[in-house]
């Protein structure tokens, strides 16, 4: 993979921007540029462990009411280690992330003690083209 790194979302987000000069963005007056358009998943891939890539499994990640939401309650049995991002369509090498985000309801059934109120944002992660469905 190159030098650029991926942005992946994998929780409740309510806004995302970013900070960089990019041709073929349109920045708001003090330079952001929103990734998320609050309406959709526009320009977000989903990929969940055991999933080919822009598989939206049990429709984990949706919008409702403007916010990008992750929600387990489709899903059938317990969680399995099935962990999901959101990868956005462009990487970039050089930005400032400004996000929001809150904690509603319970952890996912079966999910480990140690994501409980995670905010789930990893900022680097591989191009989402080269995952395996287990990865």
């Amino acid at each position: 993979m190159d030098r650029r790194q991926f942005f992946v979302v994998s929780a409740l987000t309510l806004a995302v921007s970013l900070a960089a000069s990019r041709s073929g963005f349109a920045a708001d007056g003090d330079g952001w540029i929103q990734l998320f358009n609050g309406k959709d998943l526009c320009g977000w891939t989903p990929k969940i462990r055991g999933h080919e890539y822009g598989v939206n499994y049990a429709d984990t990640f949706r919008v409702e009411d403007g916010v990008i939401k992750v929600a387990y309650d489709k899903y059938e049995g317990p969680f399995r280690g099935r962990y999901g991002h959101l990868f956005y369509k462009e990487p970039f090498s050089n930005y400032l992330l400004r996000i929001e985000y809150r904690f509603v309801g319970d952890q996912a059934k079966g999910g480990p003690g140690w994501a409980t109120r995670n905010s789930g944002v990893m900022i680097h992660g591989q191009d989402p083209k080269e995952m395996t469905k287990d990865q």
